[in-house]
């Protein structure tokens, strides 16, 4: 056995009492070393990344049923029998399912005292019971009691009710309801806590014994339960799960091993910790076996699961293994519906058009996050500060990020944490990570913890295409996250331009929301927290309407399974007006315009589909040209410069090759998307295809606009095709910003030692001017003359601008402060960063092929929220 002072120096965030506890408990299974290394790795882990994220999802608990006889039965013996029933439907199919939390006959009828007591609920045991058919979730749930009186030879009617458990709780937080059922002679309390965020769990408590001669052991006390942490209405009740004071429970050592119990299976909330009271006596000897209060869920690891104590050589093992909620709300593939390509309705004044566009992107694996929550005690009034950062296996971003004295203020009530757009795409990611640190300034709330994914989108995993969500203990509150994972989805581009007739400068506010057609919205809890909000704005803070009445959407970019349409659920009003704008439109995949007017308002919904696929060939034939390499690169800033740098190199190359003497791109008007034939995902064989910038990003269609393409790569064991005159469809006007920008101030910008002296802005607004920006990064330092560059693209709704300072401090402040708000939105700083003049068609100067294929990035700066990942 290994020595205490090696453990205690090799593992230091053990303790001598834990090597004690291990030895005591588990000294008979041999060397304890791998067991210490696991209460090592879990403190050490959470001392650094805090708690770990849980599954969670809506749990109905019934906790007791108090029978309370009435004045008309004083004084005689009371007995009680009948059913109490729970019908609720199966989480992950949907069938209807139904339990017996009591279930006796008029020949097993429960004893109740003239003073009233509680019935005794039970629950399955057996260990083989499948958890997920016991998850009683809160919709379309009832508690159905059918109970009786057995008084003397006489049986009386007591309750026969059915009781509705509904779907929401006060806050969104657990709650304590209950209901008095019953007649005239008795009356029974139905007690029951509904859970929006719990897990399920199995309790046994086991007994062993070093002596192979004591064979049984009757154990006698009780046992009973409470949660710690909780902010409903909850407040420190108890249920009890063994009594038993003058009879005793016999407990085999040689067969179960198991003290038998009320009920083994327990819900809590997912941001709780389990309380057990165990009072507990070896009723032959009248000794007392254990009395303690024991605290399971505290912490991370195995361990917090479990405790275990040794006394005159019984161990007594108390241990709960929880089950993370199976997620639900699936988006199942639909058939296929036939629309014209063109609709106009006429109904008295409303006037609409749809349109639809013969665009299919191609199939993606894409994650979409919808809302965080912050949940904390009364929804109290918080300053949050900190970061929910994002990162893969060579990236990062962050979802939310507020540090100094940038904090975000909650008002009372609010629930929601308003949200970054995650604008980078993500490749070859076998491990996306989440890091919650957040706090209120004021130290009314913090939380900090952690969610690890490894990804394999081969494997099919059953949480595919569901709504997900995880749930991070923390002090004073919780935060739950709420997303989707998708082995199948694209990206819809919206834009939403909503004008008020007669009104020449108007003011709106309500809402705009995105859904999906085949997923689950049949509950408030899942319509207010698994839905992407593009805009909300109330009448105290009403929104300015951009150029041609376009919305100012906080997202731009969602994400859409392939085997989904996409819902937009518009409540739109103007200030000077009474009547609002409120309906729900479908799209299906590939349509791209809908326009509606009405006596009051004009309404133009414009989508651009498109996938992840572009990027992903552009970048793998990146790869093989070795223009980047960010193998272990974790930095975000870095990632986004290398990225510009990029995308300046090639937009050099697109003018390079225009004016080559072999001429491989040529211009053609007219030709159909169809035409334009994709990369090749293989290693391709000789000569390697010349790329262009217009290549890799692909806008939606619309005006035609010349641009560079791509001849078809050749593939092993493929003769090469025919010669054609392929001509690419119109290129992202972000594409054409910066080959414009590029060719105008390639060289410019830079301190004579290379180090930068500007800065890339992005996200801009399109209201922006160039004085509004002069007077913002003027704070940073001073601004060269005639230092800012702006560009806009319509088609993608935001400006991006470039801001070259005197020197580099003024650089060195704006990343400092990033990001900032201007004009109302959100907008990101990164470091411009200097072409390298030497970089040839074939890599950079010295790098060479001996790496081996290295991992590289698509264009980052254009995607708002989705993150992309490939397995």
């Amino acid at each position: 056995m290994d020595d205490s002072g090696n453990l205690l120096k090799q593992y230091p965030y053990v303790t001598s009492q834990d090597v004690d506890y291990l030895r005591e408990g588990y000294g008979a299974l041999g060397d304890i070393s791998q067991l210490v290394r696991c209460i090592n790795t879990a403190r050490e882990t959470q001392q650094a990344n805090g708690r770990e994220h849980v599954l969670a999802g809506p749990l109905l608990d019934v906790q007791s049923v108090h029978v309370l006889p009435k004045a008309a039965l004083k004084g005689r013996q009371v007995f009680v029998y009948g059913r109490i029933r729970v019908n609720y439907l199966h989480i992950s199919d949907g069938r209807q399912m139904h339990l017996d939390i009591y279930n006796r006959s008029a020949d097993d009828a429960e004893y109740i005292s003239p003073t009233g007591g509680n019935l005794t609920l039970t629950w399955p045991d057996d260990n083989n019971q499948k958890v997920y058919d016991l998850w009683m979730k809160l919709d379309k749930t009832t508690i159905a009691a059918d109970l009786y009186l057995k008084i003397g030879n006489r049986t009386a009617p007591l309750a026969v009710d059915d009781i509705l458990v509904g779907d929401t709780t006060k806050g969104d937080f657990e709650e304590v309801k209950s209901k008095v059922i019953g007649g005239k002679l008795c009356s029974a309390t139905v007690v029951y806590i509904a859970m929006p965020f719990a897990t399920l769990g199995r309790l046994g408590i086991h007994f062993s014994s070093k002596d192979r001669n004591i064979h049984q052991v009757n154990v006698a006390g009780k046992i009973s339960a409470r949660y710690k942490n909780t902010y409903g209405n909850y407040d420190w009740e108890e249920w009890t799960l063994f009594e038993s004071k003058d009879e005793f429970e016999p407990v085999n050592l040689k067969m179960n091993k198991y003290l038998r119990l009320s009920r083994y299976w327990l819900g809590k909330p997912a941001y709780s910790s389990l309380i057990l009271d165990l009072d507990l006596r070896d009723f032959d000897a009248n000794t007392t076996l254990i009395k303690r209060k024991v605290e399971l869920f505290d912490r991370n690891g195995v361990f917090s699961t479990e405790y275990l104590v040794t006394v005159d050589g019984l161990t007594i093992r108390v241990h709960m293994p929880m089950f993370s909620y199976q997620p639900d709300g699936c988006c199942y593939e639909s058939s296929d519906s036939d629309e014209s390509d063109d609709e106009c309705v006429f109904e008295d004044n409303l006037r609409y058009h749809h349109h639809s566009m013969p665009v299919t992107p191609c199939a993606s694996n894409l994650v979409e996050f919808y809302s965080v929550l912050i949940g904390r005690r009364n929804l109290m009034a918080l300053n949050v500060s900190g970061t929910i950062e994002i990162t893969t296996d060579h990236n990062s971003q962050y979802l939310f990020k507020s540090i100094g004295d940038d904090v975000v203020k909650m008002e009372e009530g609010d629930k929601v944490l308003p949200l970054l757009e995650v604008d980078k795409e993500y490749y070859d990611c076998e491990t996306l990570e989440l890091k919650i640190n957040l706090k209120d300034v004021d130290g009314k709330y913090k939380n900090k913890g952690f969610l690890t994914y490894e990804i394999d989108f081969s494997g099919r995993p059953f949480w595919f295409n569901t709504q997900r969500c995880s749930v991070i203990p923390g002090e004073d509150g919780f935060c739950a996250l709420f997303y989707s994972m998708f082995r199948k989805a694209c990206l819809a581009d919206i834009e939403v331009h909503f004008k008020v007739k007669n009104v020449c400068d108007p003011l709106i506010y309500g809402s705009v929301v995105a859904q999906y057609s085949n997923f689950d919205y049949s509950t408030q809890f899942k319509r207010e927290y698994f839905r992407s909000v593009l805009f909300k704005r109330s009448k105290k803070d009403l929104a300015e309407l951009g150029v041609d009445g376009k919305v100012p959407l906080a997202r731009c970019v969602v994400v859409v399974p392939m085997h989904s349409s996409l819902i937009l659920d518009l409540d739109l009003c103007g200030s000077t007006v009474n009547d609002s704008l409120s309906f729900k439109k479908e799209f299906e995949i590939g349509h791209h315009l809908f326009t509606m007017e009405t006596t009051l308002y004009e309404l133009d919904i414009k989508l651009s589909w498109r996938d992840a696929s572009y990027y992903e060939s552009g970048k793998e034939k990146m790869e093989d040209m070795n223009l980047v390499s960010l193998k272990g690169n974790n930095s975000a800033r870095e990632h986004s410069s290398y990225q510009q740098e990029l995308q300046e190199h090639v937009s050099e190359r697109v003018d390079k090759e225009r004016s080559s003497e072999e001429k491989p791109f040529e211009l053609e008007k007219n030709v159909e998307a169809s035409d334009f034939p994709r990369p090749s995902r293989e290693e391709p064989v000789g000569e390697i295809a010349k790329l262009s910038y217009a290549s890799i990003v692909c806008g939606p269609k619309g005006k035609s606009t010349p641009s560079a393409s791509v001849p078809p790569p050749f593939t092993k064991g493929t003769p090469p095709p025919p010669e054609r005159k392929p001509v690419l469809r119109q290129s992202n006007p972000f594409s054409t910003v910066l080959r414009d920008y590029n060719h105008q101030r390639v060289d410019k910008g830079f301190h004579q030692e290379g180090k930068s002296l500007s800065v890339f802005v992005k996200n801009l607004p399109t209201t922006v001017s160039i004085q509004d920006i002069v007077r913002e990064f003027q704070n940073f330092g001073t601004i060269k003359q005639g230092g800012v560059v702006l560009r806009k693209g319509k088609d993608v709704g935001n400006c991006y601008a470039v801001v070259e300072f005197e020197d580099v401090k003024g650089v060195c402040n704006a990343l400092k402060v990033s990001p900032i708000k201007l004009n109302g939105r959100q907008v990101h700083i990164q470091e411009r960063r200097q072409v390298n003049k030497n970089i040839t068609s074939r890599g950079r100067e010295g790098a060479g092929r001996a790496g081996g294929r290295g991992r590289s990035f698509g264009m980052g700066a254009y995607q708002h929220n989705p993150v992309v990942m490939t397995g």
